[in-house]
């Protein structure tokens, strides 16, 4: 049976305690916030996005991708195929198009490193074609 000194303690280390997250709860409410959009960003694995308006027509929806720092708008096109979403690409030379990366650098015959690297910034051009990204396929 806990008696009338039990009690003091307790309540002394309750008060320290309570004290203790009195004084750093932004710190707390900071390190919350963080660990929530990690959380977040771990389950959508980077695939939520948030409707900014109604479907242009049936197959294109436009979204915004969330992300802490992030503008862009991405438009997304409804691809009835299997797997996660890609980026349909275009090759710029030629107008072909292709619902990935993977399958425009076979289509072309080229690298998909060197391929990504272009589309990242990285390289001008891949074997003296050049690439644009047009829309998500999903």
């Amino acid at each position: 049976m806990p008696t009338l000194e039990h009690k003091v303690v307790l309540d002394n280390a309750f008060e320290s305690v309570k004290n203790h997250f009195e004084r750093h709860k932004v710190a707390y409410s900071f390190g919350a916030g963080l660990v929530t959009m990690g959380f977040i960003g771990y389950v959508t694995k980077g695939r939520l996005g948030v409707t900014l308006n109604t479907p242009i027509d049936s197959d294109t929806i436009l979204v915004r991708p969330i992300a802490l720092f992030s503008k862009q708008i991405v438009t997304v096109v409804k691809a009835d195929r299997q797997g996660p979403p890609s980026w349909i690409i275009e090759c710029i030379e030629t107008g072909e198009k292709a619902f990935s990366q993977n399958s425009m650098a076979h289509l072309k015959g080229i690298s998909r490193s060197k391929l990504s690297q272009h589309l990242n910034g990285s390289r001008e051009h891949v074997d003296g074609l050049h690439f644009k990204r047009l829309a998500m396929a999903a």
